[in-house]
């Protein structure tokens, strides 16, 4: 990353002619990055789901070491969600990079209707929300589904979990091996 930066920032034109080559191997390492979350968010849920299952069904103690853990998760998103805007304008952020950032995300649609928002959470159709890369409707669904999870005979909720834990596994394995590759991608990335 630091060789990418000094290269981009020191010689331009010779970043530029490298920047054809690497720009691919950049998309590729992030796309093999980026397409292990939905099977990996989706099978941590339902391994998590199941086990918090297991562990507030064991007693009174896990159920309010349960507790603790949700309200400080919820408590520390909170604060992050106030204190970062803040906290970032500590640091300056070059314009000429800020313009290039928001040329290449997409539109922020208008305000929309709080009605609109909230229906949007559940998926009407799970795969198509995964497909588009919606994480928050595939998170519902996840939540939705391991407590349907919880709700079943032991025997049957067996072979679903096991299936999460492969997937889970495996998804880890290839987030590894990506993360190995991860002085190349992200050198790729940062060279114009």
């Amino acid at each position: 990353a630091l060789i990418g930066w000094l290269l981009s920032s020191h010689a331009p034109t010779v970043a530029l002619q490298i920047s054809g080559v690497l720009k691919p191997i950049g998309g590729l390492w992030l796309n093999a990055l980026q397409m292990t979350i939905v099977p990996l968010v989706f099978s941590l849920l339902l391994l998590g789901i199941a086990q918090a299952s297991d562990v507030a069904s064991s007693g009174r103690i896990a159920r309010r070491a349960l507790l603790w853990m949700l309200g400080l998760a919820s408590l520390s998103s909170s604060f992050t969600a106030l204190y970062a805007p803040a906290f970032l304008t500590l640091f300056p952020t070059d314009p000429q990079l800020l313009a290039a950032l928001q040329s290449g995300t997409a539109p922020t649609p208008a305000g929309g209707n709080v009605a609109a928002s909230l229906t949007a959470l559940v998926p009407n159709n799970v795969l198509a929300a995964a497909a588009q890369g919606a994480i928050v409707p595939m998170v519902v669904f996840a939540l939705c589904f391991g407590v349907a999870l919880t709700r079943l005979p032991a025997e049957r909720r067996a072979p679903v979990l096991a299936l999460a834990q492969g997937v889970a596994d495996a998804m880890l394995v290839i987030v590894h091996a990506v993360l190995w590759l991860a002085p190349l991608g992200v050198f790729a990335l940062i060279v114009p």
